[in-house]
């Protein structure tokens, strides 16, 4: 995380900063002097008076250690959030108090804590984010994996509304492999492999089926036994004699 400035100014007074969760925060004291207060519990007057239209988001007490001392000694402080801070302003009459809505509007609102980008998918995650996306697309055949692995890419990226799929954080490599493992490919480029099929199932040429062979000598007997009248196993029988 990058962190909120100890110090912000307003009209050349440096007031302090509460970190509050990334918010900036503001005490009642501090409020009070740039609104030109003479006294600082005024701020703190003024919340009392208009308690009921502050919430929990707006002003908060927390324990403080006591300027100057010896550090174990500590005390209560309201502090007062960027919406709290411009909703004491409008209750206020001084002159600098309508400066200093503008100043929490302008300036306060927009010093907030930012979180740091997420660390993008490792080395090794990308590595075997690509492992595991080509096991999908190395199962349709040879002439679709080209298409089908630009397309998946294309799904994964769009998945996690990114460029590259470098940029998917680290901490997504689970829901990426998950994605990629439900890609139904085969189903995706179905028609494409049915008329492949197709097509090479009408390439194969059927050969019509071999005539039985006629042994010669069989058909030499047969034709005698029809001139002579007699059964071909008595011609048979003949020649075996």
């Amino acid at each position: 995380m990058n962190n909120l400035p100890a110090i912000v100014e307003f009209e050349g007074m440096r007031l302090s900063i509460i970190d509050n969760n990334g918010i900036p925060w503001l005490t009642a004291a501090d409020i009070a002097r740039a609104l030109g207060y003479e006294r600082e519990d005024k701020v703190s007057r003024i919340f009392t008076s208009h308690r009921d239209e502050f919430t929990q988001d707006m002003a908060e007490v927390i324990e403080a250690p006591v300027s100057g001392g010896s550090g174990n000694l500590r005390t209560n402080k309201r502090i007062f959030s960027p919406r709290g801070c411009h909703l004491i302003a409008m209750f206020s009459r001084t002159p600098k108090a309508k400066a200093f809505r503008r100043w929490v509007l302008d300036v306060l609102e927009g010093t907030t804590r930012q979180a740091l980008p997420p660390h993008r998918l490792s080395q090794v995650h990308r590595e075997q984010l690509r492992k595991v996306l080509w096991s999908q697309v190395s199962r349709l055949p040879q002439h679709l994996r080209g298409t089908a692995y630009a397309n998946a890419w294309n799904d994964l990226k769009a998945r996690f509304a990114v460029t590259t799929y470098h940029d998917i954080p680290d901490a997504g490599f689970p829901a990426a492999v998950e994605f990629v493992q439900g890609m139904n490919l085969a189903t995706q480029y179905g028609w494409l492999i049915e008329d492949e099929n197709r097509r090479r199932a009408g390439s194969i040429v059927i050969l019509p089926p071999d005539k039985p062979r006629v042994d010669i000598r069989v058909s030499i007997i047969a034709s005698m036994a029809r001139l002579l009248g007699v059964k071909p196993s008595d011609i048979s029988s003949r020649r075996a004699a």
